[in-house]
């Protein structure tokens, strides 16, 4: 049988020592001591089966001898980076517990001094060193045997920069050299029991027998949890990562130190943790590299906003921002107070046309130049010229003077349903327009004189003459009166 695991559960710390305030003003990598504890239920007997091994996949029952197997990734959804992350920042002594959700998977994690599992002596952190250097320890208290190894790749991805594992023991029940007997409740024969298997057949008269509980488990005693030590080197960048995650620490920082260093902030900005992420990228001390890191979050667009409003971003983390394919950001990085559009424009002339929507919406569209404006109106698509004729700030006479010579489109009808706006004369001058649609437009404009209405109602019984008649401004000349 092979165990997965499903949800796990974090239960409150046994301990609620907080957080241990050494890690905050020491430099470099810190040398730390991860505890764990695992212990799998038995699917056949509901007995406890405790891992004895880091890592370790195959457990077999103390019980009933039946065999279990830990799926490849149950250690690391177990004791995932959230949870050595918060162990790492603890006190010594303090403990999360974790538990799977079906009840049959229970995990302790936290930080802890090396101890004999025999006396309980502690192992002082000068001697755990020379253990590592060795390959091999012995109890300072009793002198029995500790067994040291190197962490592999499987540890270390429990445990960023673990160097070794210690106190590990087998994961199979040791019987071995326990014996004992029972009489015969047929015919009173003394029996051996060597533990080997629970269902007997006596030697003298056949009967079939089954080893009372008591002396089964005096063969096989229910094996108690182990401890099982991971010592680790954690580097700056990512202590500070793990320090920095839960929400208000980075204040409580503040307060112990009055600043952050550049290299906590970069093992927030490094961070496997979109919360921490988005922390690195909400600080103000964030700097433009750290900042221009946090840019290419690909997962999180809340992470991305968050770098695209801060004061630190330089120019061409903003541009990479302004073609984000999330609307937010690019609004983000366009109300960024640091920069103006016209700051912008390079980006804002190649961008997509969301891009171009949230520029049609700008108060500020009249920053952008002439270029740039021919650009988006040439580049018109869907629904920019709503929005852009729906902006008050649009600078309608400045557009009158650089598209009144090209041809028309559907810009020139936004500028003439802005009519009002337009300089003297333009829409008369636009009622001579060859293009219908244009002329069209022009007898519908409010804005229109009679002066373009009395020649736009000499087109016959065209509908722009009968679209300009109808014009509440429109007053015929004393000829159209006499029917001339």
């Amino acid at each position: 049988m092979v165990f997965e695991g499903t949800d796990f559960i974090e239960r409150e710390a046994r301990d609620s020592r907080g957080l241990d305030r050494s890690l905050l003003t020491a430099e470099g990598p810190v040398r730390v001591v991860f505890s764990f504890k695992l212990t799998l239920v038995c699917e056949g007997c509901r007995a406890p089966m405790p891992v004895h091994q880091l890592g370790g996949l195959e457990v077999t029952c103390p019980s009933c001898g039946e065999g279990s197997q830990l799926g490849g990734k149950t250690w690391r959804r177990v004791f995932d980076d959230d949870t050595v992350a918060t162990a790492c920042s603890r006190q010594r002594g303090a403990t999360i517990e974790r538990e799977d959700r079906t009840g049959r998977l229970h995990g302790t994690c936290g930080r802890s001094r090396i101890r004999c599992e025999h006396c309980e002596s502690e192992a002082p952190d000068e001697l755990v060193d020379r253990w590592i250097d060795d390959g091999a320890g012995a109890c300072p208290g009793c002198g029995e045997d500790v067994s040291v190894r190197g962490a592999d790749k499987g540890v270390r991805r429990i445990v960023p920069g673990a160097v070794a594992v210690v106190g590990e023991g087998r994961n199979d029940p040791d019987g071995s050299g326990r014996t004992e007997s029972m009489n015969c409740p047929g015919c009173g024969a003394n029996l051996d029991l060597d533990g080997s298997s629970r269902l007997l057949k006596c030697g003298y008269c056949g009967a079939s027998l089954t080893v009372p509980d008591p002396l089964w488990l005096r063969l096989h005693p229910l094996a108690r949890p182990r401890e099982l030590y991971v010592v680790a080197d954690i580097e700056e960048g990512r202590r500070w990562s793990w320090l920095l995650r839960p929400a208000g620490r980075a204040e409580q920082v503040l307060q112990i130190r009055g600043e952050l260093p550049d290299t906590a902030l970069d093992g927030l900005a490094a961070s496997g943790s979109p919360r921490a992420r988005l922390r690195a990228a909400k600080h103000p001390a964030a700097t433009a590299r750290q900042l221009a890191t946090l840019a290419g979050d690909r997962h999180e667009s809340e992470v991305r906003a968050a770098v695209a409003r801060h004061r630190n971003i330089d120019r061409d983390t903003a541009g990479r921002l302004l073609d984000d394919h999330a609307k937010p950001v690019q609004r983000a990085a366009l109300d960024n107070p640091a920069w103006s559009l016209s700051d912008l424009e390079e980006f804002i002339a190649g961008g997509d046309y969301l891009l171009h929507h949230v520029v049609a919406e700008r108060p500020d569209i009249g920053e952008l130049s002439d270029a740039t404006f021919h650009t988006l109106l040439d580049r018109a698509e869907g629904g920019f010229l709503e929005r852009i004729e729906a902006n008050p700030a649009l600078p309608v006479a400045r557009l009158w003077a650089i598209r009144r010579e090209r041809p028309a489109d559907d810009a020139l009808l936004v500028l003439i349903r802005r009519g009002a706006e337009l300089p003297e004369g333009a829409l008369t001058e636009l009622a001579r327009h060859e293009e219908p649609a244009v002329r069209h437009a022009v007898a519908g404009s409010p804005a229109t004189p009679n002066e373009a209405l009395r020649l736009l109602a000499k087109d016959g019984e065209s509908p722009i003459a009968e679209a300009a008649r109808n014009h509440p401004d429109y007053q015929p000349s004393i000829w159209n009166r006499l029917g001339f």
